[in-house]
């Protein structure tokens, strides 16, 4: 029953709580026709509160609306019961036409935020260790499978990845290029895994002695072709007087040679080469020597492995590292905790050379080379197994990575064919001639190549890496 009269004191001490709940249950149902939420909770006064005073929260939901939240400003209790009674009038002057509109109640005060807790912090820390964990898988992925891309640069320069992209002018298109004209012929051969390789057959000068003397098996490094190599070769040939067959292996990938580079594909290439020299009738297959620059040194010993009793006579090694885990920590050494998840490649040349204890070797070692630490060098020849008597090293005290042959002056071809001499079988090693000082100034001023320079010059600058 509804009455203007103003509401008893105590009203609500003395169980109109229940009242309350009740009549908003009934204006619920008249409003609504179906009771969706009905929620009435009464707090006990805030600390600090007048007596009396009472926080009230309800819900009034019609049919089609969204549930709204009303949270109120604590009320006196007159101002309470007067405010409860209105809205129970208000819903029932309403009646059925506006069932379903809702009630529009006031915006509640924004509250303000919770404090983060350390459960927060700690998922926030797992969101970002995940996108770490995520980024780092993929980064040793990309150096899992490019790897190859990092050792191998078959187009150094751009552009010219073939001796025929070269500029005619330039002289390295092919031997006869060369001033004077280099005596060769052009090989192809195939390796077991079907790569077609590309090759010069630089010969000796006299024809009557190129089944006679020896064959030195030229292998370049990591970049560009092999044709960017012809002044070193050219300097070689003269400095021998001719008195050896120098063979020029392109590497699958590289050149005109194709497939493309890996550990195992060149490991099958040096052994087609050597193959090829065995069977091609045009050299003594009995007298090979392996001369091997930077990564040529690996494949070189790659290639000897298991070559005993093969006509292998020695090992010319120049700049090679120990292994590939061994450069990765030279020149990437925040990886050195990760290497062993990522690598695939490992050329291990330090440790095959202790497997080739029968056969002679020459280790030259440039003093100043920028990439790959001359102390990789004396462990390689350190790890050799041939005796004392079987194996020498040089020192070129100003050579970097790339001009040791040039820095080494006349002594650096001296102490290359003094070895072939005496590390030669029968006739060949009566045949090789070995370069004096008066031939290598002759030689010098008339190339206008910088072949010697005397110790008190400053550090070379640094040429890019082979």
């Amino acid at each position: 029953e509804k009455t203007s009269q103003p509401l008893p004191p105590g009203f609500l001490r003395r169980g109109s709580m229940a009242r309350a709940l009740g009549a908003l249950a009934v204006a619920s149902l008249v409003l609504c026709n179906t009771c969706l939420a009905s929620n009435l909770d009464a707090a006990t006064p805030a600390e600090g509160a007048a007596p009396g005073a009472v926080s009230e929260t309800w819900t009034i939901v019609a049919d089609d609306a969204p549930m709204v939240e009303d949270r109120t400003e604590p009320l006196g209790l007159a101002a309470a019961d007067e405010e409860f009674l209105l809205e129970e009038q208000e819903a029932e002057a309403l009646g059925d036409g506006v069932a379903g509109a809702g009630v529009k109640e006031e915006a509640p005060d924004e509250q303000p935020p919770e404090p983060s807790t350390l459960w927060d912090g700690l998922v926030r820390l797992a969101g970002i260790v995940g996108w770490v964990v995520v980024l780092g898988v993929m980064w040793l992925g990309s150096l899992f499978y490019n790897q190859e891309n990092v050792l191998y640069h078959p187009e150094q320069p751009k552009g010219y990845r073939s001796p025929s992209d070269i500029p005619e002018e330039a002289g390295l298109s092919s031997p006869a290029a060369r001033d004077p004209p280099l005596p060769f012929k052009t090989v192809f051969l195939a390796t077991e895994d079907g790569a077609r390789l590309h090759a010069w057959m630089v010969h000796a000068a006299d024809p009557d002695l190129r089944k006679r003397v020896p064959t030195l098996v030229f292998l370049h490094g990591n970049a560009g072709n092999m044709a960017f190599r012809l002044p070193n070769v050219e300097v070689l040939h003269a400095a021998c007087e001719g008195t050896v067959n120098i063979f020029m292996l392109e590497y699958r990938g590289y050149g005109d040679s194709t497939g493309r580079p890996s550990e195992d594909g060149l490991g099958l290439d040096i052994d087609a080469g050597l193959k090829y020299l065995r069977t091609c009738g045009d050299v003594d297959p009995d007298n090979v020597f392996v001369f091997g620059r930077s990564l040529g040194g690996a494949v070189a010993v790659r290639g000897a492995v298991g070559a005993e009793g093969k006509g292998i006579r020695g090992l010319i090694l120049e700049n090679t590292f120990t292994c590939v885990s061994d450069m990765v920590d030279v020149l990437m050494p925040h990886l050195k905790w990760v290497k062993k998840l990522v690598l695939r490649m490992h050329w291990p040349t330090r440790e095959r050379l202790t497997t080739l204890g029968h056969l002679p070797a020459l280790f030259i070692s440039g003093g100043q080379d920028e990439l790959i630490p001359a102390e990789q060098m004396r462990a390689n020849f350190v790890s050799h197994a041939a005796p004392m008597k079987d194996k020498l090293f040089i020192r070129v005290t100003l050579g970097t990575h790339n001009d040791t042959w040039q820095r080494g002056g006349w002594r650096y071809y001296e102490q290359v064919f003094a070895f072939v001499k005496r590390k030669a079988v029968g006739e060949a090693a009566d045949l090789v001639r070995v370069p004096t000082r008066q031939w290598w100034g002759a030689w010098s001023r008339r190339r206008e190549l910088l072949l010697w320079r005397p110790a008190s010059d400053a550090k070379p600058k640094p040429i890019a890496a082979e």
